[in-house]
């Protein structure tokens, strides 16, 4: 399997798809697609790989169905984000590790690494695969617990994180090489909530959110009146919209943003 990122100046999305385990292979349920296919480049076919949360699916926000509860209740092995970035679904996972493996991908990274705010109730930013170098010391971490509960695949999950480590590191030279070409001053992202902290702060881009870390924080009219500015002042050309996150509160900055930008255009005439 090899690693597919979607670069786009902002984001990766990874993929896979929701399957009932096959008779006779052991199954893994991951949380999100991003863990689900770490663990599926490690372990190749020698195991089943069920991510919970498809395309679309908004993790801060996310209610496990009577279905989801029952596919973790089966699981062989629970890998979850961690930091909070399961909302409530996090209390749960972590009483199911009493009884079975559950392991948070994020424990792979040192606290001193983490970044940290004040917006998320004090934790720390949990969106932390948009650093590949986080990444990294998650694979790391991940590979070598799945080595400790499958160890008849340890030569496997050795040979295929090294060669996924790579891809990492290949996939981060080349976002550096379209981002750098992006003048300093112009390094600014717009988006519908600040989840791309660790991406700006590892390619030096200014972020800017019309929410906060989590989609579960409110939106004030005084956000949004400081962010249209924020846009009109810099003539930001683009405004990227994540598909797991409703649209309402960036047509509340588009609208005013091109009304504004109209008036200017006008006044300069």
């Amino acid at each position: 399997m090899k690693l597919k990122f979607i670069v786009v100046a902002i984001a990766t999305v990874l993929l896979s798809a929701c399957q009932p385990a096959k008779e006779g292979k052991k199954n893994i349920v991951c949380t999100t697609s991003m863990i689900g296919d770490m663990v599926g480049n490690l372990l190749g076919d020698s195991v089943e790989v069920i991510s919970l949360m498809g395309a679309g699916v908004d993790p801060h926000l996310y209610k496990p169905t009577s279905k989801d509860l029952s596919t973790l209740k089966g699981a062989g092995v629970i890998l979850f984000n961690g930091l909070h970035l399961e909302g409530k679904t996090q209390e749960a996972l972590e009483k199911l590790g009493v009884k079975k493996s559950v392991f948070a991908v994020a424990d792979g990274i040192p606290e001193s690494i983490l970044r940290q705010t004040s917006e998320f109730k004090g934790n720390f930013d949990p969106h932390i695969w948009l650093d590949v170098d986080n990444w990294i010391l998650c694979t790391k971490y991940v590979a070598t617990q799945l080595t400790k509960e499958f160890p008849e695949h340890s030569d496997l999950i050795k040979e295929n994180k090294d060669r996924y480590l790579l891809e990492l590191v290949e996939t981060d030279s080349l976002v550096q090489d379209y981002i750098y070409q992006i003048p300093f001053k112009s390094r600014y992202l717009v988006t519908a909530h600040d989840a791309f902290g660790y991406y700006g702060r590892l390619f030096g881009i200014e972020v800017k959110g019309v929410q906060g870390i989590s989609t579960a924080s409110d939106v004030g009219v005084g956000g949004i009146i400081e962010l249209t500015s924020f846009i009109v002042e810099r003539k930001i050309p683009a405004i990227f919209v994540e598909n797991s996150v409703s649209a309402k509160n960036i047509n509340a900055v588009i609208g005013p943003t091109i009304q504004k930008q109209s008036y200017e255009i006008k006044d300069d005439v």
